[in-house]
């Protein structure tokens, strides 16, 4: 029954999961003492694993930086969370009971007041519980991983400034940012401001934010940067650079970032609710030909989705010596890169991140296509020729990889941004100075 739950109606998997983490982790939220910055991420965004605890590589790293200018960090876990106190980085609290709470009691309205009075009553109670938070922890900016609309009004009103810091694709046609950018007028519901990996994901978001007064940063990767730019006291990236392909042998090796939620939002291409049958067959067909490295998102290594994830790839390539999931998915992304002559996915960011490497990628959603749902999906990297759709059959994606082999690395799409990456630090300390003044 496990194995099946991942294709259960999301409303349901969602109360699951949630009454699930409210009843495992206790809320914990009023030990958060006064702090100069509050990071707000969930489980999901905790992809890494350093000194036994779970990691959020861009929004830790950016936390990292901030701390080293002698601010002070405090960290709160997104419901419905379950890494918290000591099994994640910054000992991250929580407050899943009080959530889950409020949405029950919502529930019981509805049938009494209608759905309208019941939502409203919902978002006000949320609304107080973060007003509640940051009046506990007064902290002068919030950097959070998508902060929701509840998270934005109370820092609004607080006079705290509350910044998005990308994690990953942002397009014309991503649906999270075009609901809350352009059909969303409510100004108290978006961030102060976004954080951005390059000028193009910038130019995307300044196409809706610039007529509602949002902020737009360039600060590049936090996380890439710390690879690219060793700093020689950083032992987390000392400790990964140190590692040695685990598959070391002649033979081309080739990554696949696999994703989450696939039976949930592309079940139509992906039956087995891990990755496209042509992608399958390409695997078994080539395995004594390429190393392959079969990269989980975290959510499939953390998530409700986990035990399904591993279920499907140990029974349908467990048997191949070198094909191979669970370090690869343990490293961190730059060195796994690093590793690698090629790249396919069905439509993840790694997809960008590789470019940054000069590694070519395949995409094999059907709808990155003109006139498909997601025909502006890395349609920079599509430009450059360091990313392109590849039919689903596994003859098309076994020529590509010759092909392409034969061409080697790239040159880098990377450009620098760490002077504004800086500057931006700078800035919370000099507003933190200030405050504490």
């Amino acid at each position: 029954m496990k194995l099946l739950s991942y294709r259960l109606p999301p409303q349901f998997r969602f109360l699951s999961d949630a009454i699930l983490a409210a009843t495992a982790v206790q809320d914990n939220w009023q030990s958060l003492t006064k702090c100069d910055v509050l990071l707000v991420c969930h489980d999901n965004d905790r992809g890494y694993t350093y000194q036994n605890q779970a990691y959020a590589q861009l929004l830790d790293s950016l936390g990292d930086l901030i701390r080293q200018k002698g601010c002070v960090i405090q960290s709160v876990a997104q419901p419905f969370s379950r890494l918290t106190q000591s099994k994640a980085y910054g000992k991250p609290v929580v407050y899943n009971r009080e959530r889950l709470f409020i949405i029950l009691q919502s529930l019981v309205i509805r049938l009494v007041r209608g759905p309208n009075y019941s939502r409203e009553w919902a978002e006000r109670k949320l609304e107080n519980l973060w007003h509640k938070i940051l009046v506990h922890c007064s902290p002068t900016i919030i950097l959070a991983i998508q902060p929701d609309s509840y998270i934005c009004r109370s820092g609004h009103a607080e006079g705290i400034a509350v910044y998005d810091l990308q994690h990953g694709l942002i397009s014309a046609g991503d649906p999270w940012y075009v609901k809350r950018l352009t059909q969303n007028a409510r100004h108290e519901d978006l961030p102060s401001g976004f954080l951005c990996w390059d000028m193009t994901n910038a130019a995307t978001l300044e196409k809706w934010t610039e007529q509602k007064g949002i902020a737009v940063h360039i600060v590049g990767n936090p996380w890439f940067r710390r690879f690219l730019s060793v700093d020689g006291n950083d032992l987390l990236v000392q400790e990964a650079l140190a590692l040695q392909p685990f598959l070391g042998n002649e033979r081309p090796t080739i990554l696949v970032s696999l994703q989450g939620g696939m039976a949930q939002h592309f079940g139509q291409y992906v039956t087995n609710g891990v990755m496209p049958d042509a992608l399958e067959k390409t695997i078994l067909n080539t395995a004594k030909s390429y190393n392959w490295l079969l990269r989980l998102h975290p959510s499939q290594i953390r998530g409700s989705d986990s035990e399904m994830v591993q279920h499907y790839l140990a029974k349908t390539f467990g048997h191949l010596n070198r094909t191979e999931w669970q370090q690869c998915s343990e490293v961190p992304l730059p060195i796994v890169l690093k590793w690698s002559n090629l790249h396919i996915t069905y439509s993840s960011a790694t997809t960008t991140e590789a470019a940054w490497m000069g590694v070519y990628t395949g995409l094999l959603d059907p709808e990155i296509c003109l006139g498909g749902k997601s025909s502006t999906y890395y349609s920079h990297e599509r430009r450059l020729g360091i990313a392109e759709t590849l039919p689903l059959d596994s003859l098309s994606i076994e020529t590509w990889i010759e092909s392409t082999l034969i061409k080697g690395k790239a040159n880098s799409t990377l450009v620098d941004s760490n002077a504004t990456l800086e500057a931006f630090i700078s800035k919370i300390a000099l507003q933190s100075w200030n405050c504490d003044r």
